[in-house]
């Protein structure tokens, strides 16, 4: 593999699902990954000498007898991982200190397992968008719902991938040319009323295609051309919703609140 694609490493149980179409995925979508189970392999596996870690991509209940919070402070004080980004996947919430300390840990994302795994390679080219170029503006969200497109008169339903505040990512499997007007509308999930939006197609893909590190199936990509006051606005509120359930706040925690946070955590453990 060339030493220019980013190495990601994936801990999660052994033999479990996850792991192995994660790292299946990933591999198919051009990653250098790799994977592990335990703590000792995990620290074997960064050691940087061969190749220094991007990220990592853990779900911490492998290690049951180890607090979060001193696990990942331990793995944050090495120097060949302070600059590693680490995604934490898991199938429930995510303990609030963790949350709050995010940056202090370098979490920069959190994944729920339930999910298409899939769904995991949106996530890691908003961490790491083409040629370094910033997407937070268009950051693209993973997304699942029907989508109607009407062309002409005739109107075909489709399937979302993803979604932004200029465009959405639909399967297609005759994908229409690029350059295409389309009206579109789909209910965002959660949502009752349904969005109305004028869209020209700029991207057209036949499939099966591996592009920027990312895999996608036949569709369109659909730049919004003509949008309502009101349905941007429900779109804008969608869509941070789903950024901060993905990449959590961009407000910096107070370091005394986080040490504060640990140590009740502590006591309580300690009065159980």
């Amino acid at each position: 593999m060339s030493e220019s694609r980013l190495k990601i490493l994936v801990v999660d149980h052994e033999n479990s699902g996850f792991l192995r179409s994660s790292v299946s995925l990933f591999g198919e979508a051009g990653f250098n990954v790799d994977s592990c189970s335990d703590w000792d392999a995990m620290q074997r596996k960064l050691d940087p000498s061969v190749r220094t870690t991007d990220i990592l991509i853990i779900d911490i209940t492998c290690f049951q007898d180890r607090d979060s919070y001193l696990l990942l402070m331990e793995l944050r004080g090495k120097e060949y991982t302070k600059d590693l980004k680490i995604i934490l996947t898991t199938e429930t919430l995510v303990e609030e200190l963790l949350l709050r300390t995010r940056r202090e840990l370098g979490i920069v994302a959190s994944f729920n397992k339930k999910r298409p795994v899939e769904e995991l390679l949106y996530v890691l080219t908003n961490i790491f968008p083409p040629s370094g170029e910033n997407l937070r503006r268009s950051r693209r969200i993973p997304a699942r719902f029907l989508v109607q497109s009407t062309l002409e008169g005739k109107t075909k339903v489709l399937c979302a991938r993803n979604l932004s505040r200029d465009g959405i990512f639909v399967e297609n499997h005759i994908p229409d040319p690029v350059g295409t007007a389309v009206e579109l509308s789909f209910t965002l999930p959660g949502r009752s009323s349904e969005l109305l939006v004028k869209a020209r197609v700029a991207r057209a893909t036949a499939g099966s295609h591996v592009t920027q590190q990312e895999v996608f199936p036949a569709g369109n990509g659909f730049e919004f051309i003509d949008v309502s006051d009101l349905d941007a606005r429900f779109l804008r509120e969608y869509l941070e919703h789903e950024e901060l359930r993905i990449f959590g706040s961009d407000e910096e925690p107070s370091p005394t609140q986080a040490y504060t946070g640990h140590n009740l955590k502590a006591e309580l453990t300690q009065q159980g």
